[in-house]
């Protein structure tokens, strides 16, 4: 059963899937509670929430980022400068196992950590949405998929 928490981002920062490099933007929270301040049990304080780049949630990604005050288009600069932290969101959670029998909350989605960042290389990955993010941009073309590349595991749907 999905839950709502409420939340605070702590830090943002540019991130790579582990499986096929899909770039996202990745929230570090802190949740704060339901309405009653609340955690539900099992529910670990520090989550993170990742909003990738892909030509099916790309849309999705720059409309939670607008609406949490990132008016931006340099993607990078929530990897370097944390333009959100402090900032209150909300956050649709539930348990899940992972694939080594593992219970655990995940985050499913954000509604409107103490951990260094991870080397993502030169960028290029963000670069190419930057455009989007500008005001009258498109959205940038990704090379189809071959048959034989596999689902990536990072990805929510």
């Amino acid at each position: 059963m999905a839950m709502h928490i409420n939340a605070k981002i702590t830090r943002t920062s540019c991130e790579k899937s582990k499986e096929k490099g899909t770039p996202s933007v990745c929230l570090w929270l802190e949740l704060t509670g339901d309405k009653y301040g609340f955690l539900p049990e099992g529910v670990e304080k520090k989550q993170y929430a990742n909003l990738w780049l892909t030509q099916a949630t790309v849309e999705k990604t720059k409309e939670t980022l607008r609406e949490l005050g990132f008016e931006g288009h340099d993607l990078l600069e929530l990897h370097y400068s944390n333009p959100l932290e402090g900032k209150e969101c909300s956050i649709t959670g539930d348990f899940e196992t992972d694939s080594q029998g593992n219970r655990r909350f995940r985050v499913q989605w954000v509604n409107t950590g103490d951990r260094k960042p991870k080397d993502i290389g030169d960028g290029n990955e963000f670069k190419a949405f930057n455009k989007f993010f500008a005001d009258g941009g498109k959205k940038p073309e990704q090379k189809p998929q071959t048959k034989t590349q596999e689902a990536d595991d990072d990805l929510p749907f």
